[in-house]
């Protein structure tokens, strides 16, 4: 697959499935090569994955799957049980009284059910639950373990970027590497004032917990090449939960 160049890759909101993506940069000058990622999430119909290999900071490639078709969903709903109306007894006539009748009184009608608003969960403000953050960097660290790989350490820095480029997605409404201004992930770490001798990144969308989207990564050979790099030193973990989730991944080792 030839290379290309100064592309800005997305997966479209609209289409109802599970994207990844995975990137890496190494500073220094050189040729830039790409590592072909067809790996993709198993047994899932719903499951698919768009990876770019890891590449110079100078010249930036990527490659994309095919995307599986994916199964469309339909949610039941409860039939009403009709309810039986209850027959009135015939009124018996009164005679010889001069009081009037007394007008029987009907029953209230029941009070129309309230409406429950559902909030969805969102994140916000920089950083992503420290709950979910810290159970993507244990299972990160599982897999590292078994490869013979140091453990990595939470950043606040790249916690940050990671966060606010879920954000950024989920705003945008496109899986991509490139944000909408342009920037690389290399640009996004900078800006939160880490100086960076390697970075990487996995993005995804629609897995709806951390073991899932740890799954569909470690299934994936772009991503697990991230995973189970053993020159990264720090990580950091970004969640946006509403309409996604938006997960974002930033490894990096400093200067």
């Amino acid at each position: 697959m030839s290379p290309r160049h100064g592309r800005r890759r997305s997966v479209p909101l609209r289409e109802i499935a599970l994207a990844a993506g995975a990137l890496t940069v190494v500073a220094g000058v050189g040729a830039g090569f790409a590592l072909d990622d067809t790996g993709t999430s198993p047994a899932d119909p719903d499951h698919r994955t768009a990876a770019e290999g890891a590449v110079s900071s100078a010249s930036p490639m990527a490659e994309e799957t095919a995307p599986t078709p994916s199964p469309s969903r339909t949610g039941g709903s409860p039939s009403a049980t009709p309810r039986e109306k209850k027959s009135r007894a015939p009124e018996t006539p009164v005679t010889r009284s001069k009081a009037p009748a007394t007008p029987e009184r009907e029953a209230p009608a029941p009070s129309a059910p309230r409406k429950t608003t559902l909030r969805s969960s969102g994140s916000g403000g920089g950083t992503a639950d420290r709950t979910t953050a810290g159970q993507i960097l244990s299972l990160v660290n599982e897999e590292r373990a078994q490869a013979g790989c140091p453990a990595l350490k939470a950043s606040a820095a790249l916690d940050r970027a990671a966060q606010k480029y879920s954000e950024t997605m989920a705003s945008d409404g496109e899986l991509s590497h490139t944000g909408p201004d342009g920037s690389t992930v290399a640009d996004r770490v900078g800006r939160e004032g880490y100086a960076w001798s390697a970075v990487g990144e996995n993005i995804a969308v629609g897995q709806q917990d951390a073991r899932a989207v740890m799954d569909s990564w470690m299934n994936s050979e772009g991503h697990r090449a991230n995973i189970l790099n053993c020159s990264f030193e720090e990580l950091g973990v970004g969640v946006r939960h509403s309409g996604g989730p938006w997960w974002t991944q930033v490894f990096a080792t400093g200067r």
